[in-house]
């Protein structure tokens, strides 16, 4: 009984977890996932599913049933497009609860994001998935989502790629989006992002708020 494929045949016959599963089940735990539905896919279980051999990613789904869910999100939320191919072949796609667009382009995976507009376009995007691919300055993401999808953005969306320094990203929205940002220029301006407030004030016809002047001379001293 010493070899492991021998092992894995006669536990196969057998209730509960299998052993080379216990750290996967014993590290979703915490997450209650009878009581909800996880949105993300947590980074410790991410490195264990990483080391985990594929092979056996149907059998550990079907012990755990709930971890199909979190392999989908753990293909979109870290860009892995080999594991999403491989899930696609075994399960619906169309039928998976999380918002994998919103992960996709939230952490700039244009490939994975690209893929799930083509073969699964309603499968969890919302103006998130702009919002959030801003704020993280992903370009490519934010001129994606413009040009191919109909959920457009919200104000954060300029917003936070002021705050974040993200120039080209600020000049794509205010350039070919209408939503606007409230707050982008103090944003830009408290965190020192002097290229972005002197983009936003020449494109709002000089207009720099005492605020945003209060936050910006410290920056230049």
């Amino acid at each position: 009984m010493g070899s492991k494929e021998l092992l894995s045949l006669v536990f196969g016959y057998q209730g509960g977890i299998f052993h080379d599963m216990l750290p996967i089940y014993e590290h979703m735990l915490p997450y209650e996932l009878k009581q909800y539905t996880l949105q993300y896919c947590p980074d410790d279980v991410e490195n264990l599913l990483t080391q985990y051999p594929s092979a056996r990613l149907p059998l550990l789904s079907e012990c755990m049933p709930y971890m199909r869910n979190v392999l989908f999100l753990k293909a979109a939320q870290f860009g892995n497009l080999a594991l999403l191919r491989t899930l696609e072949s075994l399960y619906t796609l169309h039928h998976t609860p999380g918002h994998l667009l919103d992960l996709a382009a939230q952490n700039g995976h244009l490939g994975v994001l690209t893929y799930l507009h083509h073969h699964a376009p309603t499968v969890g995007c919302t103006t998130s998935a702009m919002d959030n691919a801003a704020s993280n300055g992903h370009l490519e993401i934010v001129q994606f989502l413009h040009t191919n999808r109909t959920e457009g953005c919200t104000t954060r969306a300029l917003d936070y790629a002021a705050a974040g320094g993200h120039l080209e990203v600020v000049r794509f929205l205010r350039t070919h989006r209408h939503e606007g940002g409230e707050h982008a220029v103090n944003y830009a301006a408290a965190n020192g992002h002097v290229d972005v407030v002197m983009y936003l004030s020449n494109s709002t016809r000089g207009l720099v708020t005492i605020r945003t002047w209060n936050a910006w001379v410290p920056t230049r001293q």
